[in-house]
């Protein structure tokens, strides 16, 4: 059986599997989406990876997300609350990984 870092989902990548994965990367892909929107300013992205990173740990079903999904379903949740634009410009981004 795999353990699992904080009752996260493995993300696919490609061919590739990432289990251990810190989620700061997802302030970049907001805050990236955000900048491209012209909304440099957006003051919502800790909270929004907060609860991010809550759906994952609490709510997601899934032992394995494909990256493109997850994206997916950061767009509707912006969609969701209002932010439209940034959901437009959010491109997946991988999580940094350190290959040994």
């Amino acid at each position: 059986m795999i353990s699992l870092i904080g009752n996260r989902p493995a993300l696919q990548i490609g061919r590739y599997q990432v289990i251990d994965y810190d989620t700061a990367w997802l302030d970049d892909a907001l805050r990236r989406a955000a900048t491209a929107a012209e909304h440099e300013d957006f003051p919502f992205i800790a909270d929004i990876r907060a609860g991010i990173v809550q759906y994952l740990e609490t709510k997601c079903p899934l032992k394995l997300l494909h990256l493109e999904d997850l994206f997916d379903r950061m767009r509707k949740m912006l969609v969701k609350i209002g932010c439209e634009r940034i959901a437009e410009k959010l491109e997946p981004l991988a999580p940094p990984v350190t290959v040994s």
